[in-house]
């Protein structure tokens, strides 16, 4: 009985999250990585997609890769391919990493200038990339993208 009430309990609030998430304006790295605490606590790497209206607002949130411990895989045709579906003006590119230390990677930095690149040619801007862990590293501020 109070496995089920553990497990209603978190099932419920998986889905206050995502209720609470759903069409926030997304115009600074603090929104979100507020937006995406619940990346903090994952196990493995996972990365996510955010696709963004004109004016900065959340059109839709996919996980598009979970990886291991400390590696994912992503490359820019699943990044985007969620973004053209939904006729998505900006994105978003926010990972996490489980070990907590928030700072990029050599293959961080790589996969993000690829998908700076394939945005700029499909026409669909990559407006930041977040790392999650410990707090946060935002490529965007530190003048990265």
């Amino acid at each position: 009985t109070k496995a089920t009430t553990i497990f209603a309990a978190m099932e419920l609030a998986k889905r206050f999250l995502k209720e609470n998430r759903s069409g926030k304006k997304l115009n600074s790295p603090e929104k979100i990585y507020e937006y995406c605490l619940d990346m903090k606590h994952f196990d493995q790497e996972v990365v996510r997609v955010i696709s963004l209206n004109s004016k900065l607002y959340e059109i839709s949130s996919k996980d598009i890769s979970i990886g291991l411990a400390d590696s994912s895989l992503a490359h820019p045709r699943e990044i985007y391919k969620e973004a053209i579906k939904n006729g998505a003006v900006y994105i978003i590119l926010v990972h996490n990493h489980p070990s907590g230390d928030v700072m990029p990677s050599k293959d961080d930095k790589i996969i993000t200038q690829k998908v700076k690149e394939a945005g700029q040619i499909i026409g669909i801007r990559l407006l930041d990339h977040l790392i999650i862990g410990n707090g946060f590293y935002s490529f965007k501020h530190n003048k990265l993208i």
